[in-house]
Parts: C-alpha cells; sequence; structure tokens
C-alpha cells in the first residue's frame, strides 16, 4: 500500500535546503523507480544551467549514486524548485497532491507512463494532501469509461 504524505509533515524550503546541502539558487531533486535499469535515465536528466542537482532515492539500487536517501521522499517536495521524477504511481500520485506541477518534469522509464496518469488525472481534485486510494479509484473510472466496459 503506498505511503500517505500529509502536507503539514512537508519541510521547509531552508530545511530541504539544509539536508541536501544546497544553498542559495535554484534546486532541483530526482528520484528513481526501485529498480535498477532506472537510475541512468533519472540521475543524469539534462537540467537547466545553474540549477544545483540532489540525486535522491531510498531503492537499495541507488546506493553508491544517490546523493542522499530519504522515506518518505514527498516530505521533500514544497523545499524544491523544480523536481525531476523517474518512479512509479506513487510518485505519481504525490506529485498530483503535493508538487507544483509547472515545474515538475516525469522523466519516462520502462514501460511505466507517468505522464499518461497525470492526462487521466487532470479534473481530479486531491487537495494539499496525497490520497492514493482515491486517485486509483478516479484512474480506474476514467480507463473503464474510456474503454467503454
Amino acid at each position: 500500500m503506498p505511503c500517505a504524505t500529509w502536507a503539514d509533515e512537508l519541510l521547509s524550503r531552508e530545511a530541504v535546503g539544509s539536508l541536501l546541502n544546497i544553498g542559495n539558487g535554484k534546486s532541483i531533486y530526482r528520484e528513481n523507480g526501485a529498480y535498477a535499469k532506472h537510475l541512468a535515465p533519472v540521475f543524469s536528466y539534462k537540467v537547466p544551467n545553474g540549477s544545483h542537482i540532489r540525486c535522491c532515492s531510498n531503492s537499495p539500487f541507488a546506493d553508491g549514486s544517490a546523493d542522499i536517501s530519504y522515506y518518505p521522499i514527498a516530505r521533500l517536495f514544497a523545499g524544491v524548485d523544480g523536481l525531476g521524477l523517474g518512479g512509479g504511481y506513487n510518485s505519481v500520485h504525490e506529485a498530483l497532491s503535493l508538487a507544483n506541477l509547472g515545474t515538475t518534469t516525469f522523466i519516462r522509464v520502462g514501460s511505466d507512463d507517468q505522464a499518461r496518469r497525470i492526462c487521466l488525472s487532470r479534473e481530479w481534485e486531491c487537495g494539499r494532501d496525497s490520497h492514493s486510494r482515491e486517485l486509483a479509484v478516479h484512474l480506474y473510472e476514467r480507463l473503464r469509461d474510456r474503454s467503454g466496459a
């Protein structure tokens, strides 16, 4: 079952800056999925010049290549200027609920198309907390309606 992260649990910009050892300037945080093959596309994704980049993951495959392991990683979303997410369902539902989608890039890894999920969920009003079960029901109903079942 996906972890729920609540808005009042999010770290401040200052706390995230301290945790990631980033001072002033734009910071970008990225996290990978749970598979070793996802590391390269996510951690090598090109970002704007001048950005401070920190590769974050709690996957055992990222040992030695991630700058930080942090769980639940969604607590960092409010403290960064940009996100690059290469995960799956949990990353999507947490981004919809807690991140600024205007500064979030979904990096496609494997067959898990996060961008498609985002398009299917545009009208889902989730509030400021993550509600993975409610999003799953919404997506299921949208897909069922599209298939005519």
